[in-house]
Order: C-alpha cells, then sequence, then structure tokens
C-alpha cells in the first residue's frame, strides 16, 4: 500500500467537479463533503454545525439509514443521494435531508432538484452552498497561512485500487440560517474512492487563534492502513505518522484519546475530544446479493477539551491556553463495505 504526500496547491475551481470519467471502475464512490461551524457566543460549550455530503456510487442499490436507493448504473446521468445533518445548539436534526437526485454537476457548480433542491458553487476562491430555502452559506479561501491552501492527497492500494482528496482545511464562513446572520469556519473535502470502504477514525477541528488539527486513522481487522496527525499551531505545522486512538464509553457519546510521539522521540502530543451529540449513517449493502456488509459512519460534533504538544529538545510545550477554544467533528465508523 503506498500513500503520496499531499499535493501543491490547487485551484478549486479547476478541480472540484471533476471526476474519474465513466464510472466503470468497480466500487468507484465519489464524494463532496462541506461541514460548517458555526460561531455561538452564547452557547459556547455546544456550537451549531451543519453537514452536507453529495454522493455518487456506482451500485445499483444501496441501503442508507432504512431507506432503499436503486439507480440505473447504465445510465448516462448521474444519479445519487444528497444528505444533511443540522445540530442547532441543542437538538441534533438527524437525516435532515436524505433522499434520492440527479446530480447536475458543471464545470463550477453542483446542483440537486427534489424536495429540498442544493446548490454548491465556485467562483474564484468564494464557495456558495444552499441547502433549502433556509440555509445559505458563503467560504471563502484563506490564504493567510500555508496550512489553509487547498491540497491534494491520494494513496494506492492492492489490485489496482486507489484514492484521491482534495481539500481545503480551513475557509472563512458568513452566510444565513432562517434569515439569521451567522459566521464561523468550514471545511472542505472532495474524495473519489476506488476500493472497499474500511473502518476509521478521523477528526478535524478549527481553534481560535486560527489554528487547525486533523487526525486520521483507517484500519481493518484491527490492523492501521494509515496513522497520520497534522496540526497547525496558529504559527508551524507539526506531522506525526504513528498515532494511538483510545475510545472511552461513556453513556451515548464516547470520548477519544489520542496521542502521538514523532520519529525523533523528541516531539509528543495528546488530546482529548469530548462530543456533544451525534449523526449516523448506516450503510447496507449485499454482495453478489448474496453476503451481507455495512458500514456505521458516526459523525460527532464536538470540542478539544484537553491538548499538550511537548518539545523535550527546544523544551517548550503548546496548550489550549495558546490556542483558545475549538469547535470540530469526529468521525468513528465501524464495519465494512464492498
Amino acid at each position: 500500500m503506498k500513500f503520496k504526500n499531499r499535493g501543491d496547491c490547487v485551484v478549486l475551481e479547476e478541480d472540484v467537479f471533476k471526476t474519474r470519467g465513466d464510472g466503470s471502475e468497480f466500487g468507484d464512490w465519489v464524494w463532496w463533503f462541506w461541514l460548517f461551524f458555526l460561531d455561538d457566543p452564547s452557547v459556547v460549550d455546544k456550537p451549531r454545525q451543519m453537514a452536507v455530503i453529495w454522493s455518487i456510487k456506482d451500485d445499483s442499490s444501496i441501503k442508507c439509514n432504512g431507506s432503499v436507493f436503486n439507480f440505473d448504473t447504465q445510465s448516462e446521468d448521474a444519479e445519487g443521494v444528497v444528505a444533511s445533518w443540522y445540530f442547532d445548539g441543542e437538538k441534533m436534526h438527524h437525516d435532515f435531508l436524505l433522499e434520492k437526485s440527479y446530480m447536475d454537476i458543471g464545470p463550477g457548480s453542483l446542483g440537486t432538484e427534489g424536495e429540498v433542491p442544493t446548490k454548491f458553487c465556485i467562483d474564484g476562491n468564494d464557495c456558495s452552498v444552499s441547502i433549502g430555502k433556509d440555509f445559505h452559506f458563503k467560504a471563502k479561501v484563506c490564504q493567510d497561512y500555508d496550512f489553509a491552501i487547498n491540497s491534494t492527497s491520494s494513496g494506492e492500494y492492492p489490485l489496482g485500487m486507489n484514492y484521491s482528496m482534495l481539500r481545503s482545511n480551513r475557509l472563512g464562513l458568513k452566510g444565513e440560517i432562517k434569515e439569521e446572520a451567522v459566521e464561523g469556519s468550514a471545511y472542505f473535502q472532495r474524495v473519489d474512492v476506488n476500493a472497499p470502504t474500511p473502518s476509521w477514525y478521523w477528526g478535524i477541528f478549527h481553534f481560535e487563534n486560527g489554528g487547525f488539527l486533523d487526525y486520521y486513522k483507517p484500519h481493518i481487522f484491527g490492523k492501521s492502513l494509515k496513522e497520520e496527525i497534522a496540526f497547525y499551531d496558529g504559527n508551524k505545522t507539526h506531522e506525526f505518522s504513528e498515532v494511538s486512538v483510545d475510545i472511552e464509553e461513556k453513556g451515548e457519546l464516547p470520548s477519544f484519546h489520542i496521542s502521538a510521539e514523532a520519529e525523533s522521540g523528541n516531539k509528543k502530543i495528546n488530546f482529548t475530544v469530548r462530543p456533544y451529540s451525534k449523526a449516523s449513517w448506516k450503510f447496507e449493502k449485499k454482495v453478489a446479493r448474496i453476503i451481507p456488509t455495512e458500514l456505521i459512519y458516526r459523525e460527532y460534533p464536538a470540542k478539544i477539551s484537553q491538548l499538550k504538544l511537548v518539545d523535550k529538545k527546544k523544551e517548550w510545550k503548546i496548550t489550549l491556553d495558546n490556542l483558545g477554544s475549538s469547535v470540530g467533528n469526529a468521525e468513528y465508523t465501524t464495519g465494512f463495505l464492498l
């Protein structure tokens, strides 16, 4: 298995709406995913969040959260599913949107027409997303620091399978929710994968001082496929390649204790992710109409409750006192989808 380094800066407008082509490769799955983090001075402990995903998978049928979606794989039309959840500061609106739709993909936009129409457009460094009549967001690519610039990564699996990802780690955000002006930050990714989908741990967090942290650990049958933490402290980027994730089950919401040590042994990081709500998608599919497979994809609006980065050689450390408050999302996925 080979994983390539992150690529150079890319132009969102030119690359986001490209796909592999005819979608004929087995298991080819492409999705466009947004997370919107809203600044809420009155609810600092549980900030509002919204997620939306447009998904196209080269399958004739798939079941998600009890609904069966059938697709004509021979059609030239791009059929898929658009889904969204919304945490309003108190309540999680699970399956806020979950419907099959034709995906109208153009040079600079993606849209669906259904019971809840959606639209995603890019114009230079400006992105706009609308979900129904009540949710409108404008996200702007932030170029204040290198780690926020749009980037790509890719990897190769056995048997010619592979994946590619384009992402923007942190964007400035303004918008309206039911005519209320809102602002905050956003995260975007476009993923194209031609491989079975394993379980994974993943998290994305934005800090008050402009910092950013993400971690990723996909695994199958207990064996890690990749391990990484990337942490931008507001001045410098710190990367780790050996990651430990421990889950503390407590009531309905788990906590995640994450740690890593640099190869040199001079630098260590540990932090705790504490969710305050939960949404999930359960995918079910039968291989050859006989063998059942499933993937449970859980998303947790969350905060970092403690963080410490220590550099033994330079004798300094970074904590939440340096970073300010956090907001983010943690994913905990179990199962295996072929």
